[in-house]
């Protein structure tokens, strides 16, 4: 069953003050010049109910317009980086030898060993068969030292997507077009830290350990990170581009 979310602090005071405000600033002065027209003639404050409605409606408009996205992004920084809190502290230890995970989306399941991680997915039921008995076509293994692992994200509708990219590296005889996004999760982060992968994972990923409050926060606003910050100055030391700045604290 769905349970409602408490509102935050912020949006508390947004419901509870200003809005009531902005709506007394706005009815309680044209009720008065709609009595005053009534009892002294309407051409007379016609100006003024157009000057005082155009006002109140377009400043607040105006600052739900800003606000409301604003607030919403926040709401949003707060709430995923507590989804993903499990990505900054130590990992739950891993049980099993090996971890299976199903991606819904694309009916592939991954199972991740010491060794490298093997892709399953369900053959065409049309299809005549496999050409090589001995292969089996619909599953492809990549061990991890011939492995890259990248970071992949996107946002919406104020929510964080973090997936892990696995493409085979430049030494991998596997055809490059052999791509996989896993979305993350608590299961497979166990696993990048039980196979020690998480030094292998890319500069992305390392930001996020590092930065997580920003990179989180490029994530909701752009999908995805664009800058690396030092996290104690805010300065830039790396850009969109790749370019090293430094990191002077």
């Amino acid at each position: 069953m769905y349970k409602p979310q408490p509102l935050s602090p912020i949006r508390k005071k947004f419901l509870c003050i200003f809005l009531p405000i902005w709506c007394t600033a706005t009815l309680v002065p044209l009720i008065i010049i709609c009595v005053l027209m009534a009892m002294h003639g309407e051409e007379k404050y016609e100006p003024h109910i157009l000057i005082w409605t155009a006002f109140t409606l377009g400043t607040g408009l105006t600052s739900l317009g800003i606000f409301l996205p604003w607030l919403n992004r926040k709401e949003g920084l707060e709430r995923e980086l507590n989804r993903f809190s499990y990505l900054f502290k130590d990992p739950k230890p891993l049980t099993e030898n090996e971890v299976k995970i199903q991606d819904e989306s694309t009916g592939i399941t991954y199972t991740l060993t010491q060794d490298g991680i093997a892709a399953e997915w369900e053959q065409d039921e049309q299809a005549e068969g496999q050409v090589f008995d001995e292969v089996q076509e619909n599953q492809l293994f990549l061990p991890w030292e011939k492995a890259e692992l990248l970071f992949a994200s996107q946002k919406g509708f104020y929510c964080v997507h973090i997936a892990l990219a696995v493409m085979p590296g430049a030494n991998a005889d596997v055809a490059e077009e052999y791509v996989h996004i896993i979305p993350m999760q608590e299961k497979l982060f166990q696993a990048i830290c039980a196979f020690d992968l998480k030094e292998k994972l890319d500069g992305q990923w390392q930001y996020l350990f590092y930065n997580p409050k920003d990179a989180f926060k490029q994530i909701l606003k752009k999908g995805r990170i664009l800058e690396m910050r030092n996290k104690n100055t805010g300065k830039i030391f790396v850009d969109k581009h790749g370019n090293f700045l430094g990191d002077q604290e």
